[in-house]
């Protein structure tokens, strides 16, 4: 059975936590997680949506699983847990939790799959190669400060200069302001 499983519908990715009600971490969810996780990078989507099926997004560890194994058993589990976690984290694409728990956009329970379905919509047809930029950024900052976020900055201005989003920010920016107003603002989302 597929505890975790990668969807797409044109340019939206879908990583769904699909073991029901709990949705638990056990040794089966880091196998399907890691799958899925590989089969969203694989894929041209521009936003990656992580939702549950049931009442819970996730409940914790499948503890039942864990008795009777060794610590150098659970230290693996834990390590490929984590693998998958940074590899999501790593797709340079936004992310959107379907979650009220998660997200940072609180919405009522009733409208969260039409606020999280605008919402990625937003992003897949935004500048999903500036907001993986500005992602990158902001985690260079926070793990080496200034100086690291230094030591990145002409890798990832390099290959955002090089996409479409660029070029569209550059147009839309230009014709702003010969049109008298000015340059549109620059929004990102997400940490």
């Amino acid at each position: 059975m597929t505890t975790v499983r990668f969807e797409q519908d044109h340019c939206v990715g879908t990583i769904v936590l699909a073991n029901p009600p709990s949705n638990r971490i056990g040794s089966q969810f880091a196998e399907d997680l890691r799958v899925a996780v590989h089969e969203a990078s694989l894929s041209d989507s521009r936003v990656l949506v992580i939702r549950s099926e049931g009442p819970n997004f996730c409940l914790g560890g499948n503890v039942p699983e864990w008795v009777g194994k060794s610590a150098d058993w659970f230290r693996t589990f834990i390590a490929e847990c984590n693998s998958s976690f940074h590899a999501i984290e790593a797709l340079r694409i936004p992310t959107v939790a379907g979650d009220l728990g998660i997200a940072t956009l609180v919405v009522p329970e009733a409208d969260l799959d039409e606020a999280s379905r605008k919402l990625v919509d937003q992003l897949a047809n935004g500048p999903t190669k500036a907001y993986a930029a500005a992602r990158t950024m902001l985690k260079a900052w926070s793990a080496g400060g200034v100086a690291g976020a230094d030591a990145m900055m002409l890798d990832v201005a390099i290959d955002l200069f090089k996409t479409e989003d660029t070029t569209n920010g550059m147009l839309a920016g230009a014709k702003a302001i010969e049109a008298g107003g000015e340059r549109p603002p620059m929004t990102f989302l997400g940490r």
